[in-house]
């Protein structure tokens, strides 16, 4: 039994998509050399993805929206190998399998999420993502494919952190700059006057890959979630990775347009967002990592460093 039919046997007794074992038997036959390594990455989200032979990231969709979106990865990926900064945006893409399957070469870097750059590092790295985010932000490509996914209304974002009110007031890292969320007495963004962009949609330390001096970003990864939004969906994830003094120092490398309210609103989100996935998962409605949510939001609340 070879590496990838084993991997088969053990992922087939969890629900998933019902074309599966044809990826798996089509990801066996496309490589030509042995699969002498097939390693499960530990991620969320809808895909199972593995490291192969320690070269390659393979995704394997477990439903049909799931490989819709890493259909749309590819096709972006696969376009932005022409433009200016392919690095960047890892424009490796293989190959798509009819929409159940992908294969991107592997990128090697530190995690942005376990290696946070040293602050001397970030003018560099700002630059660098001022750059990216003003190509990525004015692409037409795949923009008739992609679905609009506004920003979550801040009436909505308040209402669902009350359910977590009395669990976050209780929690051993509790800071009075919660409070004016859990008791929804905060200013509310205005909403965005801005032209929906195409934007990358996760934003956050584990997708940002550093040099091993951690000054530099090698790589944007996983482009699952590209769709069209407020470009303050991709400024909150710079937020929950460095704080607010860090998205201001990536605007002033940014040439899209940006309203005066754009960095309320990516704060906005990243302070709610963070404080309801502590809430959840403080009640048991989520397997995150404590460590993880709890630095995010420490992050996301650091008017500096």
């Amino acid at each position: 039994m070879g590496v990838v039919d084993i991997y088969w046997q053990r992922w087939r007794l969890r629900e998933g998509f019902h074309r599966k074992e044809e990826a798996f038997r089509e990801i066996e036959g496309t490589f030509t050399e042995h699969v002498h390594s097939m390693i499960p990455v530990e991620e969320g989200g809808d895909s199972s993805t593995f490291l192969v032979n320690e070269d390659r990231i393979i995704k394997v969709a477990k439903d049909r929206m799931t490989a819709q979106r890493l259909a749309n990865e590819t096709d972006f990926l696969s376009s932005a190998v022409h433009t200016l900064v392919p690095r960047l945006l890892t424009a490796n893409v293989e190959r798509l399998s009819e929409g159940s399957w992908s294969c991107q070469l592997f990128v090697k870097g530190l995690s942005g999420e376990r290696c946070r750059p040293p602050e001397e590092a970030w003018d560099e790295i700002a630059a660098q993502l001022g750059e990216l985010l003003s190509y990525v932000h004015c692409t037409n490509v795949l923009n008739g494919n992609l679905p609009f996914e506004p920003l979550p209304g801040a009436e909505k974002q308040l209402s669902r952190l009350a359910q977590y009110r009395s669990i976050l007031y209780d929690h051993p890292q509790f800071s009075e700059a919660w409070r004016p969320f859990l008791e929804g007495n905060i200013n509310i963004p205005v909403k965005s006057p801005l032209t929906p962009v195409v934007v990358h949609g996760d934003i956050k330390g584990e997708h940002l890959l550093l040099n091993q001096t951690r000054t530099k970003l090698l790589a944007l990864i996983d482009w699952a979630d590209i769709c069209l939004s407020d470009p303050a969906r991709d400024f909150s994830g710079l937020a929950i990775w460095l704080g607010r003094s860090f998205v201001e120092k990536v605007l002033l490398h940014y040439r899209q347009p940006v309203d005066s309210g754009l960095v309320d609103r990516a704060l906005f989100y990243a302070r709610s967002q963070s404080l309801i996935h502590l809430g959840e998962r403080l009640e048991g409605e989520s397997d995150a990592p404590l460590h993880l949510l709890e630095t995010q939001l420490g992050w996301a609340f650091a008017e500096e460093a």
